[in-house]
């Protein structure tokens, strides 16, 4: 048919690439939580590596402060966590001021602050430009998508399980 797909990616991938292009990676163990109206993923990175990734879709029965607090938990038992030296949280949920609420939330259950995710880490934006949060959201996966090339995606650690 002459259809060419383009650059496909998850975009919470995008958005740790945002991090890891930035001029100081987070080290230790970091957490990113993004949200979308229809879905939200969870993935623990240590340093540079991808030590969990987990997708949840809206509408399942258990809250996502819960879902953080069960990772969290694997995190510590499974993965050997000491603790998150940051955690980031953003996107967009179903309802206006969701992302406030659910950083609240982790940051309760964690004992972190919780970030905003900010894509201008990665890329200045010049000029008079006045950005809402929403359009901050909506630029974090693409400007973590253009970092892509010069990073390649985060890959599992060698020998450790990426759970779904």
């Amino acid at each position: 048919m002459g259809i060419y797909a383009g650059l496909v990616d998850i975009s919470t991938m995008c958005v740790v690439n945002l991090y890891l292009s930035a001029a100081s990676t987070p080290s230790g163990d970091w957490l990113v939580v993004h949200m979308r109206p229809d879905y939200t993923s969870i993935a623990i990175m240590r340093g540079q590596d991808l030590i969990f990734f987990r997708n949840r879709a809206e509408g399942d029965a258990e809250g996502l402060a819960d879902v953080v607090h069960q990772t969290a938990m694997y995190y510590q038992d499974r993965l050997e966590g000491k603790g998150f030296a940051r955690a980031f949280a953003g996107g967009t949920g179903r309802t206006a001021g969701a992302v406030d609420v659910v950083r609240r939330d982790i940051e309760g259950r964690i004992g972190t602050a919780v970030e905003l995710i900010d894509p201008t880490r990665a890329a200045m934006l010049t000029g008079r430009i006045d950005v809402t949060v929403d359009q901050l959201a909506a630029l974090a996966p693409l400007v973590g998508m253009l970092m892509r090339e010069k990073l390649g995606s985060p890959k599992p650690r060698e020998g450790g399980a990426v759970p779904a």
